[in-house]
């Protein structure tokens, strides 16, 4: 092998290893790696063969020719790698803006909820319900955002989705269970056994949104844990609980 050409691999190497050595710094996730090293030895290897083997008729328009071809062979990776960044990036954007909402939607039913008084309310119903009042339940809608942006919820990580889905079918139930209310079931008949079950209904109820509580804070966290550790996001910053 020519002392030339060594000389140039090593060079290239060199290069190389200072191209890894400043992803260290910075970490790259393009795949660049290759076609990086790739161009080094192409440029390194055409000048050699220009300055040094000129005088052997070695045709400068080979040369030429390897470089452009090496160059464009860099451009076609280079903009796919581009094109890669551009969607992860735009991916993690949508990511972003899905649990910013999210976490609006959750905390303002969740503030809701811890103002609520909800063992209260059950020592106060209880014994009305026993003497056959029957409680009126307000419709509630607190999964308006979370219907309108459930088509993405691809977009967020498997440890958020899980705790979210958990908290949003638990709104649906309460959701649900207010809907009961609404019935003859529940609305008529003044026996024993109608009264308890008319209890134990508004019982479940105020049971449901006492769990999602815990559902809210154990959704709010996986969302919170996620944005911190992604240094790489617009705005980075802290969900506030």
């Amino acid at each position: 092998m020519e002392p030339d050409f060594i000389i140039a691999a090593v060079l290239g190497g060199v290069g190389f290893m200072l191209y890894l050595a400043s992803s260290l710094v910075r970490p790259s996730r393009s795949g660049m790696e290759l076609p990086v090293l790739v161009l080094i030895f192409l440029i390194i290897g055409a000048a050699f063969l220009m300055f040094f083997h000129a005088d052997d008729g070695f045709p400068a328009t080979t040369v030429t020719g390897l470089l452009i071809a090496g160059s464009a062979l860099f451009g076609l990776v280079f903009n796919a790698a581009v094109a890669r960044q551009d969607a992860a990036r735009l991916r993690r954007e949508r990511r972003d803006d899905v649990q910013r909402a999210l976490v609006a939607e959750i905390k303002h039913y969740k503030q809701a909820l811890d103002a609520d008084p909800l063992d209260e309310a059950w020592q106060t119903m209880q014994p009305r319900i026993a003497a056959g009042y029957v409680p009126f339940l307000p419709s509630e809608c607190n999964d308006t955002i979370f219907d309108s942006v459930v088509g993405d919820l691809h977009v967020l990580p498997k440890q958020v989705i899980d705790p979210v889905v958990q908290y949003y079918s638990q709104i649906k139930a309460i959701e649900a269970a207010i809907a009961d209310t609404r019935t003859d079931v529940f609305k008529t008949g003044n026996t024993a056994a109608e009264k308890q079950r008319r209890a134990s209904m508004y019982f479940e109820y105020l049971q449901m949104k006492k769990r999602s509580i815990g559902y809210a804070d154990e959704a709010l966290q996986a969302m919170n844990a996620t944005f911190n550790n992604d240094l790489s996001s617009p705005g980075g910053g802290r969900y506030v609980l």
